[in-house]
């Protein structure tokens, strides 16, 4: 063998694989692509996640116009559609509460189980709205597990429920019996709510006002009505920056004001305390009442500060600054032991989703929802904006403004 013939035939030994040098340049650029597109494929599934709670909310909020459309204009919640769980309860209490339900036409015994469009709560308004529509079933907590695990669930909304709050602590379970047959949920196996409602749009603070308002819708479903009592805020347990007793709302969504900037839900959801736990609140005491008010929420504008009693969407640390001179909130952390971020402002960015009464839906960040007139019914009046506190998180309005 010539000299060439052995050069030739190292070359090609050589040529049959890789140097350990090769092997590792190989491996680094596929670690690198790995690296380039993973947070990209990450970011691509959150956007995709955001578009589907989008359309989730445009589907509820179709859903709402018809039920408002059937209901003369009439929005679901305590004092409207969740009368019947209020005359049930109301009925231990004497027969003028019987005597006025049965005037109003409304059954004051039906349960919470006799169909899938019956609140199983005074703020359920969800079932009203999809439950024969979208064939929710008619026991209550198979139809509560739906409206949190199923369809409807936001698909950004992987957290679970650290427990659930029922008969005055938190539980560990949940149960209701209808036919005999007791159906029971661990709390700790369903996620949270993925949508709320605020709270103001369904509720007065003064009592008087709230019977005044309540007999309005009791009139409309049957005329004659003189008494009856409805379920409304007291001041000792709600901090009270906004008025609306005053503005002619009446529950409907023609005396709520424009509807494309009036919100109907919204990502979040109560309660979620200062250590990030999840305990929503689907009670329904031994005594008949059932308040259920993980369903709403004192909305973004009211109580962002630290303190803020399980408001899904407060800031976790005093850090902000509403500045009321320039119209802006200036810093704010988000987290809360990760809850209040995971929970709420679960989109890109941390970013919520919030669907309006026109049915038009948006994606917003911590600040574009920081708004009283997407949250309270037009003209009602600022009464305490609390300076650069979070009582009052809305800072383009003062102490007098009127809320468009």
């Amino acid at each position: 063998m010539t000299q060439h013939d052995a050069v030739s035939t190292n070359v090609a030994r050589r040529s049959t694989g890789f140097t350990l040098i090769e092997l590792l340049v190989v491996v680094a650029i596929i670690s690198l692509l790995i690296g380039l597109l993973v947070p990209a494929v990450g970011r691509a599934r959150s956007v995709a996640q955001s578009v589907g709670c989008l359309a989730n909310l445009r589907s509820i909020g179709q859903a709402m116009t018809v039920y408002t459309t059937d209901e003369r204009g009439f929005i679901p919640g305590p004092q409207t559609s969740g009368l019947t769980l209020q005359a049930a309860a109301a009925a231990r209490g004497g027969s003028r509460w019987i005597e006025a339900a049965e005037r109003a036409d409304i059954d004051w015994r039906a349960s919470v189980n006799e169909s899938s469009s019956i609140p199983g709560s005074q703020f359920d308004w969800l079932s009203p709205v999809l439950g024969s529509e979208f064939g929710l079933p008619r026991n209550w907590v198979e139809r509560l597990v739906q409206l949190l695990d199923g369809d409807f669930r936001c698909p950004a909304n992987d957290v679970t429920n650290s427990g659930i709050y029922a008969n005055g602590a938190v539980q560990p379970t949940f149960e209701t019996t209808i036919g005999g047959d007791t159906i029971v949920i661990e709390g700790t196996d369903v996620r949270y709510g993925s949508y709320a409602a605020p709270v103001q749009m369904h509720v007065f603070y003064d009592e008087d006002h709230m019977q005044q308002k309540t007999k309005l819708f009791a009139a409309d479903k049957q005329g004659n009505v003189t008494d009856w009592r409805g379920r409304y805020l007291n001041t000792s347990s709600f901090d009270r920056p906004v008025s609306w007793e005053n503005t002619g709302y009446n529950f409907t969504v023609w005396t709520l004001g424009g509807l494309s900037y009036k919100a109907m839900a919204y990502d979040g959801t109560r309660y979620i305390d200062q250590d990030g736990n999840v305990n929503p609140n689907f009670e329904q005491r031994a005594d008949g009442i059932a308040y259920g008010e993980a369903f709403m929420s004192r909305s973004p504008v009211v109580n962002i500060g630290f303190d803020g009693n399980g408001n899904p969407h407060r800031y976790v640390d005093d850090s902000f600054e509403i500045n009321r001179d320039a119209g802006v909130i200036n810093g704010g952390r988000l987290g809360g032991n990760g809850a209040v971020e995971r929970v709420t402002f679960r989109h890109p960015g941390n970013t919520i989703n919030q669907v309006f009464f026109d049915g038009h839906a948006e994606n917003m960040d911590d600040k574009q929802i920081r708004r009283a007139q997407f949250y309270f019914p037009s003209g009602s009046e600022v009464i305490s904006d609390g300076g650069s506190s979070g009582n009052f998180g809305d800072p383009t309005l003062r102490t007098g403004d009127i809320v468009p």
